[in-house]
């Protein structure tokens, strides 16, 4: 069995420096400020409350917290994401799409069916996340970590890796179609259902048990 990689952790924020509490009725009385993407950069905001189906496409958030907060069907497309805490967020069905983060950690976060699609991820965390139906076609995801998380029916397809961790995570009709595995470590994984072509394994890491479920996924016999 060829050994993982050992992948270098991300490089995360630290706790922001904030400067007010941004509520959803401050919200109200500056929209073009906070839902456009005319605005200049947003920085040290603190985010509580319940915000969905805002649009903040091509907007710019650096250093800010969003705790407990309701984003549902937001529209985060093409935004730059700097330095950002997202702790037990409701953020499903957020697009992501072609947006560019860095340095962000997503901790207890509800994500299921957002859009990553075309993004590019560094130095990203998500642990303790649901991604359930989560879209990450043809993302660029460059040391990024999923830490005890549900990315069941997840669409990971022409994923573009460099030093991927998958730890403790549910992988149950995930879509690995044209992603390069090598070095990718699956072994605390649950990998039951996952969604692969067979030239994509090369140089991915599983436990024996993995390796007979992926064989028989593969169309392999093992006597």
């Amino acid at each position: 069995m060829r050994a993982a990689r050992e992948q270098r952790p991300p490089a995360l924020p630290a706790e922001p420096k904030l400067e007010r509490e941004l509520s959803e009725g401050l919200l109200e009385e500056e929209p073009g400020r906070y839902a456009s993407g005319e605005a200049d950069a947003v920085s040290g905001l603190f985010f509580r409350g319940v915000f969905p189906g805002l649009d903040f496409e091509e907007a710019s958030f650096e250093g800010c917290v969003f705790e407990g907060t309701r984003l549902t069907g937001a529209d985060l497309s093409k935004t730059g994401l700097t330095d950002l805490v997202f702790r037990r967020c409701d953020l499903s069905n957020v697009s992501f799409s072609k947006a560019a983060l860095t340095r962000v950690r997503f901790d207890g976060c509800k994500l299921v069916g957002a859009d990553f699609s075309e993004g590019v991820l560094r130095d990203v965390r998500f642990s303790r996340c649901s991604l359930r139906y989560a879209q990450f076609f043809q993302a660029g995801l460059r040391t990024v970590r999923f830490e005890g998380c549900d990315l069941s029916g997840a669409a990971m397809q022409e994923l573009k890796l460099r030093d991927l961790t998958l730890s403790e995570c549910k992988l149950a009709g995930a879509e690995l179609f044209h992603t390069k595995l090598a070095g990718v470590d699956f072994t605390t994984c649950e990998t039951d259902g996952l969604v692969v072509a067979a030239e994509d394994l090369r140089g991915g890491v599983f436990t024996a048990a993995q390796a007979v479920g992926l064989a028989r996924l593969l169309g392999i016999i093992i006597k």
